[in-house]
């Protein structure tokens, strides 16, 4: 697809999101948009499910038949992850309050509560903050419940239990909100385990969230549905909570994301700044992608100081990666030539190389563009 391809089936996946929300009737798509252009970009973006919901029945007269079996199963099994995620949220439930210790849900599952039919929005894992104290002991609880440990990090430790279930449990709420304590929760007498933050608290928090994407190759489209549903259905004093979010330093990304919302969905304005928000959110996926990374980076640093970070990383990423580090900081100039060797073998030098000039290129084509292009609905 080209960019403008990209652009325009993104502004058409929206506007069948908005419409099936709403109750309205679902648009056409356009003529020349093709069914594997909407089809690729909802999957990239992790809205397959809902936009299916959708916009099935007319797939199924109108897209080729492989793709609509592709899409189907999708949906499908989309459909059966959600329920296995939700059984295994219940049994999570009970676990943590028969061993009384208070836990708090984040992301996924309580915005898939905003959404017309919680199901499609989709949910890679579930993500759980226990905070320090509890850390060990719920991390055995899991271990002896069929989880297997996949990944520590400074933040989170991830566990797999087949066949779709991931969890992150937080020992720290965010890197930018690492002072946040269960104790700072609230909760209902009919359950003190069970927490939740003030409406402002979690907003700011997926925007960390959202904004540590974005930094990091893009958060994209899903999350814009997100917070198209977050600031429709919740109520945030406006002032007190843009006074927070600049001395958070998010006031700049939240104005960005809140006009994107605004050009979308209620017919609003766009600038130059915009557009180039527009595709890079596009163009990221559900993750983002390395070369989108390189691409905002090279704005604010350079190629060069970009290609040392990577060589370099910080100590926090190092002691995630070589645990060892966290007792024996001075080993810390021994293990860059360790990580460089590594990462040879795992084909990660050539992936960022390629992802440089990816990024390069890029830069380039985006240029090409101009304003009325990316502007134009």
């Amino acid at each position: 697809m080209t960019y403008e391809e990209k652009i325009k089936t993104a502004r058409y996946l929206a506007r069948v999101f908005f419409e099936y929300e709403e109750g309205l009737p679902i648009s056409e798509k356009p003529h020349d948009l093709k069914w594997d252009y909407v089809y690729g970009m909802a999957k990239r973006h992790s809205v397959e499910a809902l936009i299916f919901e959708a916009i099935g029945l007319r797939a199924k007269e109108e897209a080729p038949a492989p793709l609509f079996s592709d899409w189907s199963r999708d949906a499908s099994v989309a459909g059966a992850k959600h329920i296995t995620q939700k059984l295994e949220l219940l049994a999570l439930e009970k676990l943590f309050s028969e061993n009384e210790i208070p836990y708090l849900l984040l992301k996924g599952f309580l915005i898939k509560a905003l959404y017309k039919t919680p199901s499609l929005r989709q949910m890679t894992d579930i993500d759980i903050f226990i905070g320090q104290e509890n850390f060990e002991k719920v991390k055995s609880l899991l271990l002896s419940n069929g989880y297997t440990l996949d990944l520590s990090v400074e933040v989170h430790d991830s566990f797999k239990k087949p066949p779709f279930i991931e969890i992150e449990i937080h020992k720290i709420l965010h890197h930018d909100m690492s002072e946040y304590k269960i104790e700072n929760s609230l909760f209902k007498e009919e359950n003190v385990y069970y927490r939740f933050m003030t409406e402002e608290d979690f907003l700011v928090f997926l925007l960390h969230h959202a904004k540590k994407h974005d930094e990091t190759g893009g958060a994209g489209i899903r999350t814009v549905f997100d917070f198209y549903l977050l600031f429709k259905k919740k109520s945030y004093d406006e002032a007190s909570l843009r006074e927070r979010l600049k001395k958070e330093k998010l006031l700049d990304f939240y104005e960005t994301l809140k006009a994107l919302i605004e050009f979308w969905f209620y017919d609003g304005k766009t600038t130059k700044e915009l557009a180039d928000f527009e595709i890079y959110t596009v163009t990221g996926g559900t993750y983002g992608t390395l070369e989108n990374e390189y691409l905002r980076k090279n704005k604010k640093k350079g190629r060069v100081a970009i290609f040392f970070e990577r060589l370099f990383p910080p100590f926090g990423l190092m002691s995630s990666r070589y645990p060892i580090l966290k007792k024996c900081p001075i080993l810390l100039p021994f293990f860059y030539p360790v990580r460089f060797v590594s990462s040879l073998f795992k084909g990660n030098v050539s992936r960022n190389v390629k992802a440089m000039r990816g990024a390069s290129k890029k830069k380039k084509e985006l240029e090409k563009l101009s304003g009325e292009n990316l502007e134009n609905k």
